[in-house]
């Protein structure tokens, strides 16, 4: 299926999004230390296809 579209989030806030096309997509996003305070970050990265079928893949970091 064709992917269309790509967020990455943390703690809900949207870091970056990419419009998609084609099978397969490798990306990468760097995230402002401002947005890091101490504690436990929620970092989620939600893949939609053409069909609209979601996928979510999601991590805790953790700052010190």
């Amino acid at each position: 299926m064709r992917l269309a579209r790509l967020e990455v989030r943390v703690d809900g806030r949207l870091a970056r999004a990419w419009t998609l096309s084609g099978t397969l997509a490798e990306r990468h996003v760097y995230i402002s230390a401002s947005w890091l305070r101490r504690g436990r970050h929620l970092v989620r990265w939600t893949v939609r296809d053409a069909a609209g079928n979601v996928r979510t893949s999601a991590f805790y970091l953790y700052v010190r």
